[in-house]
């Protein structure tokens, strides 16, 4: 099954706000940033198209769509950042929550939010589900950076300790192939 994972694309919110599980704008470049994702897309016919909940994959998931069912799913939401969300990094950074967060953020949660082995575990919950139909070949999901890391670690057995050297830029198509033999 081939998975075509595709960040959402700029959103409107100021520089250095974490903003996880809220739900924000997609910035004013929306529509030249989306046709710039369907061009990626050209010549992919989908079995299945799959969205994060959270408005800026849904416009963007509609866009790409061109009318075909589009399954939402929760489970393909952003980290919950808790109480770090709508506040400015610079002002989490120094607290001794985000201390312990950026020493182990797989295992250590945001205050009151997720840690990244949260966020795998919904992405293998989701992978285990749509992997089960044997009519997917392939499969669009619009989604967040921390999934798509997530569902790169899964596939790929990347050390999620490491999983944020990899750059996911807004706007990004990443193809990659799941195979039972994967073992998760």
């Amino acid at each position: 099954m081939n998975l075509y994972l595709v960040r959402h694309t700029r959103v409107d919110v100021p520089q250095g706000f974490c903003y996880g599980f809220t739900d924000v704008p997609l910035a004013e470049t929306f529509i030249a940033e989306s046709d710039k994702v369907i061009t990626k897309l050209q010549g992919v016919s989908f079995d299945a198209i799959y969205s994060s909940p959270l408005t800026r994959c849904v416009q963007l998931a509609n866009r790409i769509s061109n009318g075909n069912k589009i399954y939402f799913d929760e489970r393909l939401r952003e980290m919950n950042f808790g109480d770090w969300e709508g506040k400015l990094w610079d002002d989490i950074y120094p607290t001794p929550e985000a201390k312990g967060f950026f020493n182990d953020f797989v295992q250590n949660p945001a205050s009151n939010g997720e840690c990244f082995s949260d966020v795998i575990s919904r992405i293998r919950s989701f992978i285990d589900e749509i992997s089960s139909n044997s009519e997917h070949n392939d499969v669009l999901i619009v989604t967040h950076g921390g999934p798509i890391r997530a569902f790169y670690s899964i596939i790929n057995g990347t050390n999620p300790a490491s999983i944020f050297d990899l750059q996911v830029d807004y706007g990004e198509v990443m193809k990659l192939e799941w195979r039972e033999d994967y073992g998760i």
